[in-house]
């Protein structure tokens, strides 16, 4: 599988870092692309991906086109928080990203035109999941929590320790 993803600066990047040894050590190719470096029309081309790990954010006409050419492809986006949990939130105090009515439209449109993204995720607990993004689902888009870890491939040389575990369940004693 050759996997192309959007380079984020700061902390999202080593999140992202992490996935990309993952997918390595499972023998996939991955591959960073920055928007405002490489063009999407090359970056998609240079890479042909079976998976697109993008942002709704930052979602041009240019990247829509490159996910529309290739309908095999399945799509998964980072995408800004749109639930009731966050319609009246205290945007001084809480400085979350939320969505904006562009990003609403051209999503959209990317789903009309071409049924994706497949997926919309954040990085959030699953009790806390509907509350910031079932704003999704009035376009017809599923919704993810997909919490940041550990990169064991960093720290531990790509060992699991059970005591890092962070998935809700409880901790060996």
């Amino acid at each position: 599988m050759r996997v192309l993803c959007n380079y984020t600066p700061s902390g999202p990047h080593f999140v992202r870092t992490g996935w990309k040894r993952v997918f390595e050590a499972a023998g996939h190719t991955f591959a960073f692309w920055q928007p405002d470096q490489t063009p999407a029309f090359d970056a998609f081309s240079a890479v042909e991906p079976d998976l697109y790990i993008g942002t709704t954010y930052e979602l041009d006409r240019a990247t829509a086109k490159c996910i529309a050419a290739r309908p095999h492809m399945k799509v998964a986006m980072f995408a800004s928080a749109w639930g009731p949990y966050v319609e009246d939130i205290d945007r001084e105090k809480y400085p979350l990203v939320l969505v904006s009515e562009q990003e609403k439209r051209a999503v959209e449109q990317l789903r009309k035109t071409a049924g994706k993204p497949d997926l919309v995720f954040v990085h959030a607990h699953g009790r806390w999941l509907d509350g910031t993004m079932s704003g999704w689902s009035e376009l017809g888009i599923p919704y993810a929590g997909v919490l940041n870890a550990a990169d064991t491939f960093a720290y531990l040389g790509g060992r699991y320790d059970p005591g890092l575990a962070c998935d809700g369940r409880q901790r060996p004693a």
